[in-house]
């Protein structure tokens, strides 16, 4: 075996290296006609070739401190590492390695991530960024945390499946171990029509974010919403619903149409031998009586609607056929329509 070829130089001067044959008559600052680039500069000063190794150290005519791979700026003192040595990987595009124990750069750092942008770039423990951060691509991550600006944490989400009870399980989850008030958490295995996971409040997951709602239709409406199921909104109701709807449960309101003691009025008339129209209790169309919403009794007897009596057009009014007498007494009850 034999040892490769060194060359080794000292406090060497380099005086208008890399502008001609080697003389100052082409060298001289006058005499220069372009700026040299910093690979040029370096190859005016040493070349190793086959495996050749050129130790040195020396001045430019700028002053620049030339030390092994560094080059020292006379001005700033700002260090820069020059012919670092390439560290090629099978399966990967030429890599260059160096260790530092601290990296501190003044301007910016831009990663190419290897000719074709693909080389992942690895931080293996935390990263602080202090200013805006801007991303044109993907962000993959398995928790994403808050913080206020006091460094509090304010909210966490992540991503977990549904246990057997409906709630997100965390057995295979690390780092989430204290939720906290407006922690969310989106189900990995959710379905349409479902919620999207769930969110942390008062000690309890509760389930957010309803899916698959194309069928729900929301109008402003002027600042009083208006809801269409299945159909389109109606400014004439709240809620305007389209097909069918099953309710397991006591129904209370104020409005017509739900059943309770103060939908049911009842009136009493006397007869004066001469009056036929009894009025009823009149509503906004379509809500409005008609013969088969009200019981009618004359003296405690009940009347057949549509023989002894009728109620008009505008359900405003109990219409007998004969007028009941002086001594008649007739009583009304209205039915909740």
């Amino acid at each position: 075996m034999r040892r490769h070829s060194i060359l080794r130089s000292g406090n060497h001067t380099f005086e208008y290296l890399g502008f001609g044959p080697g003389n100052y008559s082409t060298a001289f600052p006058q005499t220069q006609v372009e700026t040299l680039t910093q690979n040029q500069v370096r190859f005016s000063q040493s070349i190793k070739e086959e495996a050749g190794v050129a130790f040195y150290s020396g001045l430019n005519s700028n002053g620049d401190l030339f030390i092994g791979n560094q080059v020292i700026n006379p001005v700033t003192g700002q260090i820069t590492n020059e012919d670092i040595a390439q560290l090629n990987v099978i399966g990967e595009e030429n890599t260059t390695i160096e260790t530092f124990s601290e990296l501190v750069l003044t301007d910016k750092l831009t990663v190419i991530g290897g000719a074709s942008n693909q080389l992942e770039s690895i931080f293996a423990g935390p990263v602080t960024f202090q200013g805006q951060t801007t991303f044109t691509f993907n962000i993959s991550s398995k928790k994403v945390t808050y913080f206020n600006q006091d460094g509090t944490v304010i909210k966490q989400t992540l991503l977990a499946p549904e246990d057997a009870n409906g709630l997100p399980d965390f057995s295979n989850i690390t780092g989430y171990d204290t939720p906290a008030d407006g922690d969310l958490v989106y189900n990995i295995n959710w379905t349409p029509g479902k919620s999207l996971g769930w969110i942390y409040y008062g000690g309890a997951w509760s389930e957010f974010g309803l899916t698959d709602t194309g069928f729900i239709n929301i109008d402003p409406n002027n600042g009083s919403p208006i809801v269409g199921i299945g159909t389109a909104a109606n400014s004439n109701y709240r809620v305007n619903v389209d097909g069918n709807v099953r309710i397991d449960g006591n129904v209370a309101g104020t409005g017509r149409g739900l059943v309770g003691s103060d939908k049911y009025i009842t009136r009493s008339y006397t007869g004066d031998g001469a009056t036929l129209t009894f009025p009823v209790t009149t509503y906004v169309s379509p809500y409005q009586h008609t013969a088969d919403s009200l019981l009618v009794f004359l003296n405690g007897v009940a009347q057949i609607a549509g023989t002894n009596y009728t109620v008009d057009v505008l359900g405003a009014n109990v219409v007998f056929n004969d007028a009941p007498q002086s001594t008649d007494t007739v009583h009304i009850l209205e039915m909740p329509i």
